[in-house]
């Protein structure tokens, strides 16, 4: 159903017509309650965009490591007298 929904050729997406027929909508609670879903593809997903994200991070680690070690060493500032 979402992927009928999804589909970016409007000759070939269902309307809402056909989408108000689809089984899901016909379905009582107790039917809902007893659905199972399988979520290994969307556990596979979410550890690809994990990996990702940390691979972003490195990237903009060394980014920044290459960036300051442009402008030589950085001045450290003085300590505070007490």
């Amino acid at each position: 159903m979402i992927s009928q929904m999804l589909t970016v050729d409007v000759d070939k997406r269902a309307s809402a017509a056909d989408l108000l027929k689809h089984e899901w909508l016909g379905l009582s609670q107790e039917d809902l309650r007893m659905t199972v879903i399988d979520t290994s593809a969307l556990k596979e997903f979410n550890a690809k965009r994990k990996l990702k994200s940390v691979g972003k991070a490195v990237i903009g680690i060394n980014r920044m490591k290459h960036a300051v070690s442009a402008f030589g060493a950085v001045p450290k500032a003085p300590k505070a007298e007490n």
